[in-house]
Protein backbone atom coordinates (compact mmCIF):
# COMPACT_ATOMS: atom_id res chain seq x y z
CA UNK A 1 0.00 0.00 0.00
CA UNK A 2 1.13 3.48 -0.95
CA UNK A 3 2.51 5.55 1.86
CA UNK A 4 2.23 2.20 4.35
CA UNK A 5 4.89 2.20 7.47
CA UNK A 6 7.56 -0.84 6.19
CA UNK A 7 7.80 -1.21 9.94
CA UNK A 8 4.75 -2.44 10.42
CA UNK A 9 4.09 -6.06 9.94
CA UNK A 10 0.33 -7.84 9.56
CA UNK A 11 -0.35 -10.51 12.23
CA UNK A 12 0.20 -14.60 11.25
CA UNK A 13 -0.80 -17.78 12.74
CA UNK A 14 1.50 -17.80 15.74
CA UNK A 15 4.00 -21.19 15.87
CA UNK A 16 2.54 -23.93 18.29
CA UNK A 17 4.68 -25.87 20.69
CA UNK A 18 2.35 -28.73 23.02
CA UNK A 19 3.61 -32.20 25.12
CA UNK A 20 0.43 -32.83 26.36
CA UNK A 21 1.82 -31.09 29.87
CA UNK A 22 2.42 -27.28 28.57
CA UNK A 23 1.92 -25.44 25.16
CA UNK A 24 3.49 -22.55 23.61
CA UNK A 25 2.49 -20.20 20.88
CA UNK A 26 5.14 -17.68 19.55
CA UNK A 27 5.05 -15.32 16.69
CA UNK A 28 8.51 -16.20 14.48
CA UNK A 29 7.19 -12.78 12.56
CA UNK A 30 7.47 -10.03 15.79
CA UNK A 31 10.61 -11.10 17.63
CA UNK A 32 9.75 -14.82 17.70
CA UNK A 33 8.27 -14.11 21.27
CA UNK A 34 6.52 -16.66 23.14
CA UNK A 35 2.37 -15.28 23.07
CA UNK A 36 1.15 -17.42 25.14
CA UNK A 37 2.48 -20.36 27.40
CA UNK A 38 -0.28 -22.17 29.25
CA UNK A 39 0.14 -25.56 31.83
CA UNK A 40 -3.02 -27.81 30.42
CA UNK A 41 -4.14 -27.98 34.30
CA UNK A 42 -3.08 -24.87 35.62
CA UNK A 43 -4.10 -22.58 33.01
CA UNK A 44 -2.27 -19.20 31.26
CA UNK A 45 0.92 -18.44 33.28
CA UNK A 46 2.27 -15.02 31.32
CA UNK A 47 0.55 -11.62 31.42
CA UNK A 48 -0.67 -10.25 28.16
CA UNK A 49 -1.39 -6.59 27.18
CA UNK A 50 -4.96 -5.81 26.46
CA UNK A 51 -4.39 -4.25 23.44
CA UNK A 52 -2.07 -2.95 21.39
CA UNK A 53 -0.98 -0.98 18.06
CA UNK A 54 -0.27 -2.79 14.60
CA UNK A 55 3.66 -4.76 15.93
CA UNK A 56 6.65 -2.64 14.34
CA UNK A 57 9.98 -4.30 13.93
CA UNK A 58 13.61 -3.20 13.99
CA UNK A 59 15.52 -1.02 15.87
CA UNK A 60 12.65 1.00 18.01
CA UNK A 61 13.72 4.54 18.75
CA UNK A 62 12.92 4.23 22.39
CA UNK A 63 11.19 3.10 25.07
CA UNK A 64 7.84 4.91 24.64
CA UNK A 65 7.83 3.29 21.27
CA UNK A 66 8.60 -0.68 22.05
CA UNK A 67 5.74 -0.58 24.86
CA UNK A 68 3.38 1.44 23.01
CA UNK A 69 3.72 -2.26 20.80
CA UNK A 70 4.12 -4.86 23.37
CA UNK A 71 1.78 -7.57 23.45
CA UNK A 72 3.03 -9.07 26.71
CA UNK A 73 4.34 -12.60 26.96
CA UNK A 74 8.20 -13.34 26.56
CA UNK A 75 10.53 -11.58 24.47
CA UNK A 76 14.37 -11.99 23.88
CA UNK A 77 16.56 -8.86 24.09
CA UNK A 78 19.22 -9.01 21.52
CA UNK A 79 21.71 -7.41 20.85
CA UNK A 80 20.66 -4.61 22.98
CA UNK A 81 18.67 -5.36 26.34
CA UNK A 82 17.30 -1.67 28.06
CA UNK A 83 17.84 1.90 26.82
CA UNK A 84 18.74 2.72 22.86
CA UNK A 85 22.51 3.06 22.41
CA UNK A 86 24.69 3.82 19.55
CA UNK A 87 27.74 1.73 19.28
CA UNK A 88 30.34 2.10 16.63
CA UNK A 89 28.32 4.31 14.60
CA UNK A 90 25.52 1.35 14.86
CA UNK A 91 22.01 2.48 16.63
CA UNK A 92 20.73 -0.10 18.93
CA UNK A 93 17.00 0.47 19.73
CA UNK A 94 15.14 -0.55 23.09
CA UNK A 95 15.58 -4.02 24.01
CA UNK A 96 17.42 -4.42 20.76
CA UNK A 97 16.52 -5.17 17.03
CA UNK A 98 15.99 -9.18 17.62
CA UNK A 99 12.99 -8.38 20.02
CA UNK A 100 10.77 -7.27 17.80
CA UNK A 101 12.16 -8.65 13.93
CA UNK A 102 10.63 -11.35 11.84
CA UNK A 103 13.05 -14.53 13.01
CA UNK A 104 13.68 -17.30 10.22
CA UNK A 105 11.88 -20.35 10.77
CA UNK A 106 14.76 -23.04 10.47
CA UNK A 107 12.14 -26.38 11.76
CA UNK A 108 9.60 -27.35 13.48
CA UNK A 109 7.78 -30.17 14.68
CA UNK A 110 5.24 -30.89 17.82
CA UNK A 111 7.70 -30.63 20.35
CA UNK A 112 10.64 -28.66 18.86
CA UNK A 113 11.46 -25.61 16.98
CA UNK A 114 14.44 -23.62 16.00
CA UNK A 115 14.43 -20.29 14.51
CA UNK A 116 17.21 -17.48 13.61
CA UNK A 117 17.75 -13.93 13.55
CA UNK A 118 20.63 -11.88 12.12
CA UNK A 119 21.58 -8.27 12.67
CA UNK A 120 24.86 -5.82 13.51
CA UNK A 121 27.35 -8.57 12.24
CA UNK A 122 25.75 -11.00 14.38
CA UNK A 123 22.92 -13.85 14.12
CA UNK A 124 21.53 -15.75 16.81
CA UNK A 125 20.01 -19.03 16.81
CA UNK A 126 17.39 -20.60 18.85
CA UNK A 127 16.46 -24.24 19.60
CA UNK A 128 12.83 -24.67 21.65
CA UNK A 129 12.26 -27.76 23.11
CA UNK A 130 9.28 -29.05 25.27
CA UNK A 131 10.46 -32.28 27.33
CA UNK A 132 8.75 -35.33 26.16
CA UNK A 133 7.67 -36.09 30.00
CA UNK A 134 7.54 -33.45 32.00
CA UNK A 135 6.11 -29.98 32.05
CA UNK A 136 9.54 -28.19 30.96
CA UNK A 137 10.92 -25.80 28.16
CA UNK A 138 14.31 -25.54 27.61
CA UNK A 139 16.16 -22.40 25.13
CA UNK A 140 19.36 -22.92 23.86
CA UNK A 141 20.71 -20.47 22.00
CA UNK A 142 23.90 -20.05 20.04
CA UNK A 143 25.59 -16.51 19.18
CA UNK A 144 27.71 -16.32 16.32
CA UNK A 145 30.10 -12.90 15.25
CA UNK A 146 28.93 -12.97 11.50
CA UNK A 147 31.33 -9.85 10.42
CA UNK A 148 34.62 -9.00 9.68
CA UNK A 149 35.10 -6.54 13.35
CA UNK A 150 34.48 -8.11 17.34
CA UNK A 151 30.97 -8.03 17.95
CA UNK A 152 29.75 -7.15 20.89
CA UNK A 153 26.36 -7.92 22.65
CA UNK A 154 23.47 -8.35 25.53
CA UNK A 155 21.14 -11.03 26.37
CA UNK A 156 18.39 -11.31 27.95
CA UNK A 157 15.14 -13.13 28.30
CA UNK A 158 11.84 -10.85 28.99
CA UNK A 159 9.05 -13.21 30.26
CA UNK A 160 6.23 -11.22 32.21
CA UNK A 161 3.97 -13.74 34.34
CA UNK A 162 0.65 -13.39 35.10
CA UNK A 163 -2.51 -15.35 34.36
CA UNK A 164 -3.07 -18.13 36.90
CA UNK A 165 -0.02 -17.36 39.13
CA UNK A 166 -0.87 -14.27 40.46
CA UNK A 167 -4.59 -15.09 40.86
CA UNK A 168 -3.46 -14.80 44.66
CA UNK A 169 -0.41 -13.66 46.78
CA UNK A 170 3.21 -14.78 45.88
CA UNK A 171 6.79 -15.55 46.63
CA UNK A 172 9.30 -15.02 44.43
CA UNK A 173 12.19 -17.35 45.52
CA UNK A 174 15.95 -16.99 44.57
CA UNK A 175 19.28 -17.99 45.60
CA UNK A 176 21.16 -15.74 48.01
CA UNK A 177 22.51 -12.97 46.57
CA UNK A 178 22.24 -8.55 46.37
CA UNK A 179 19.53 -6.76 45.40
CA UNK A 180 19.84 -3.42 43.84
CA UNK A 181 16.43 -1.05 43.57
CA UNK A 182 17.48 0.49 40.12
CA UNK A 183 15.46 3.57 41.12
CA UNK A 184 17.62 5.91 39.50
CA UNK A 185 18.11 7.71 43.09
CA UNK A 186 21.29 5.04 43.54
CA UNK A 187 19.98 3.34 46.09
CA UNK A 188 23.02 0.64 47.50
CA UNK A 189 22.88 -2.87 47.17
CA UNK A 190 21.53 -5.23 50.01
CA UNK A 191 20.94 -8.85 50.61
CA UNK A 192 17.69 -10.54 49.02
CA UNK A 193 14.94 -9.92 49.46
CA UNK A 194 15.15 -6.92 50.79
CA UNK A 195 15.81 -3.99 49.45
CA UNK A 196 17.77 -1.26 50.71
CA UNK A 197 14.57 0.47 51.85
CA UNK A 198 14.05 -2.76 53.81
CA UNK A 199 10.87 -3.70 51.11
CA UNK A 200 10.48 -7.08 50.93
CA UNK A 201 10.99 -7.70 46.95
CA UNK A 202 10.60 -11.32 47.56
CA UNK A 203 6.32 -11.02 48.66
CA UNK A 204 4.09 -9.77 45.80
CA UNK A 205 0.46 -8.85 46.10
CA UNK A 206 -1.42 -9.14 43.22
CA UNK A 207 -4.04 -7.11 45.32
CA UNK A 208 -1.17 -4.26 45.82
CA UNK A 209 -0.87 -1.10 44.15
CA UNK A 210 3.50 -1.76 43.63
CA UNK A 211 5.93 -0.73 41.29
CA UNK A 212 9.26 -1.90 41.59
CA UNK A 213 12.49 -2.90 38.93
CA UNK A 214 16.08 -3.81 40.30
CA UNK A 215 18.42 -6.31 39.61
CA UNK A 216 19.60 -9.46 41.32
CA UNK A 217 23.13 -10.09 41.24
CA UNK A 218 26.26 -12.36 42.62
CA UNK A 219 23.47 -14.86 43.02
CA UNK A 220 24.61 -17.91 44.45
CA UNK A 221 23.32 -20.37 41.68
CA UNK A 222 21.51 -19.45 38.46
CA UNK A 223 17.82 -19.85 39.16
CA UNK A 224 14.98 -17.94 40.48
CA UNK A 225 11.14 -19.13 40.79
CA UNK A 226 7.52 -17.58 41.26
CA UNK A 227 4.99 -19.10 43.53
CA UNK A 228 1.90 -18.91 44.38
CA UNK A 229 1.04 -19.29 47.73
CA UNK A 230 -2.37 -20.23 47.82
CA UNK A 231 -2.45 -22.69 44.59
CA UNK A 232 1.00 -23.28 44.70
CA UNK A 233 1.30 -23.46 41.15
CA UNK A 234 4.60 -22.09 40.17
CA UNK A 235 7.69 -21.38 37.71
CA UNK A 236 11.11 -21.81 37.86
CA UNK A 237 13.77 -20.34 35.61
CA UNK A 238 17.00 -21.68 35.26
CA UNK A 239 20.62 -21.12 33.58
CA UNK A 240 24.07 -21.56 33.99
CA UNK A 241 25.33 -18.54 36.18
CA UNK A 242 28.38 -17.65 33.72
CA UNK A 243 25.47 -17.30 30.94
CA UNK A 244 23.79 -14.89 32.49
CA UNK A 245 25.07 -13.44 35.77
CA UNK A 246 21.99 -11.14 36.38
CA UNK A 247 17.94 -11.20 37.27
CA UNK A 248 16.04 -7.99 36.20
CA UNK A 249 13.02 -7.86 38.32
CA UNK A 250 9.72 -5.91 37.07
CA UNK A 251 6.65 -5.66 38.85
CA UNK A 252 4.09 -3.84 37.92
CA UNK A 253 0.46 -4.00 39.92
CA UNK A 254 -0.88 -1.29 37.88
CA UNK A 255 1.85 1.52 39.51
CA UNK A 256 4.11 2.17 37.02
CA UNK A 257 3.40 5.18 34.62
CA UNK A 258 3.09 3.17 31.38
CA UNK A 259 2.46 4.73 27.68
CA UNK A 260 -0.84 3.70 26.07
CA UNK A 261 -2.86 1.65 25.42
CA UNK A 262 -2.20 -0.22 28.72
CA UNK A 263 -1.63 2.29 31.29
CA UNK A 264 -2.66 1.42 34.71
CA UNK A 265 -4.19 -2.17 33.67
CA UNK A 266 -0.66 -3.92 34.17
CA UNK A 267 -0.96 -7.02 36.83
CA UNK A 268 2.96 -8.66 35.83
CA UNK A 269 6.00 -10.15 36.97
CA UNK A 270 9.03 -10.30 34.95
CA UNK A 271 12.00 -12.39 36.08
CA UNK A 272 14.45 -11.47 33.06
CA UNK A 273 17.91 -13.38 33.33
CA UNK A 274 20.26 -10.91 31.76
CA UNK A 275 24.07 -10.40 30.38
CA UNK A 276 24.09 -6.81 32.09
CA UNK A 277 23.37 -5.55 35.55
CA UNK A 278 21.67 -2.66 34.57
CA UNK A 279 19.02 -1.56 32.36
CA UNK A 280 21.28 1.06 30.55
CA UNK A 281 22.08 -0.34 27.20
CA UNK A 282 25.19 -1.80 25.23
CA UNK A 283 27.29 1.24 25.21
CA UNK A 284 27.09 1.49 29.23
CA UNK A 285 27.74 -2.32 29.39
CA UNK A 286 30.63 -1.99 27.00
CA UNK A 287 31.61 0.52 29.32
CA UNK A 288 31.21 -1.14 32.75
CA UNK A 289 32.77 -4.36 31.22
CA UNK A 290 30.03 -6.50 31.04
CA UNK A 291 28.72 -6.96 27.76
CA UNK A 292 29.91 -9.97 25.46
CA UNK A 293 32.04 -10.38 23.03
CA UNK A 294 33.37 -12.53 20.21
CA UNK A 295 35.75 -12.34 17.95
CA UNK A 296 34.91 -13.17 14.15
CA UNK A 297 33.58 -16.22 13.30
CA UNK A 298 33.33 -16.95 17.20
CA UNK A 299 30.13 -18.58 18.62
CA UNK A 300 29.48 -18.42 22.30
CA UNK A 301 26.46 -20.78 23.95
CA UNK A 302 23.63 -19.34 26.27
CA UNK A 303 20.87 -21.68 28.22
CA UNK A 304 17.76 -21.33 29.99
CA UNK A 305 14.89 -24.13 31.38
CA UNK A 306 11.33 -23.00 32.66
CA UNK A 307 9.56 -25.56 35.12
CA UNK A 308 6.32 -25.47 35.90
CA UNK A 309 5.46 -26.71 39.05
CA UNK A 310 2.82 -27.49 42.70
CA UNK A 311 4.26 -27.29 45.74
CA UNK A 312 3.67 -24.69 48.87
CA UNK A 313 6.93 -24.78 50.78
CA UNK A 314 9.73 -22.63 48.99
CA UNK A 315 11.88 -23.49 46.26
CA UNK A 316 15.53 -23.59 47.25
CA UNK A 317 17.04 -24.74 44.03
CA UNK A 318 16.48 -26.27 40.27
CA UNK A 319 18.32 -29.17 39.30
CA UNK A 320 20.20 -29.13 35.78
CA UNK A 321 17.47 -30.96 34.57
CA UNK A 322 14.84 -28.57 35.53
CA UNK A 323 13.62 -30.78 38.43
CA UNK A 324 12.26 -28.24 41.08
CA UNK A 325 13.71 -28.88 44.65
CA UNK A 326 11.25 -27.46 47.81
CA UNK A 327 12.52 -27.78 51.35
Amino acid sequence: MAGADPSVRQARKPLVLDNGKLRLELDPEHGAEVLDLRHHRIGPLLWRAPGYTPARHGDLEDENAWVAQYRGGWQTMFPNAGTQAEVAGAFHGFHGAASTAPWSLVRHDGRTATLAWEGHGLRIARRLELDAQRSVLRLADTVTNTGALGGRYLLGHHPTFGGALLSAPCRIDAPPGELVDLDGRGSPASPWPRAASGEDWSSVDPAARVGRFGCLRALAAGWIALRNEHSGAGVALSWPPDDLPYVWIWVDLGAMTIPPPWTDDARLVALEPVTAARGDGLAAAIGAGQACALAPGESRSHALALTVFKAQAPVVGVAPEGEVLTG
